[in-house]
């Protein structure tokens, strides 16, 4: 059978892929529901096979599309330069709003005593703030 390359749908809304999908000869398969911020809500976030791959026409497309929510992980702990890499990293997109708390020891490397909001998903360009501990 012919060989066609999985079109790039990434960020596309979900019926726009399912007609580039068509076009290109292939099928949508499976759609699973993700939170990301690598798409906007409804958006598609991963194709399986991978966009670029070459595979026979006819292949079922499985999908992930952003819920529209990111996922925060838990950062307690994490020195505040590794968190707020997690999280202006693509996956997440937020800039943390980084506060000190004199309330408690300094540490080092200074790392984050509290977060908010708590690990779990939140809607997309959600406030977080870290906190750490910076003595008296």
């Amino acid at each position: 059978s012919t060989m066609v390359a999985v079109p790039n749908i990434t960020g596309m809304p979900l019926a726009a892929a399912k007609v580039a999908l068509t076009k290109a000869g292939l099928a949508v398969g499976t759609t699973t529901s993700v939170p990301s911020a690598l798409a906007p809500k409804g958006g598609v976030v991963t194709a399986i096979p991978a966009v670029a791959t070459e595979v026979p026409t006819g292949t079922l497309i499985n999908l992930t599309v952003s819920n529209g929510l990111i996922r925060i992980p838990s950062l307690v702990g994490k020195s505040i330069t590794d968190a707020s890499a997690t999280l202006t990293g693509p996956a997440i997109g937020i800039t943390p709003i980084i506060k000190s708390k004199t309330s408690c020891s300094a540490t080092d490397p200074i790392s984050v005593a509290t977060q908010s909001p708590e690990p779990g998903d939140v809607p997309r360009n959600t406030s977080v703030t870290l906190t750490y501990c910076s003595g008296r």
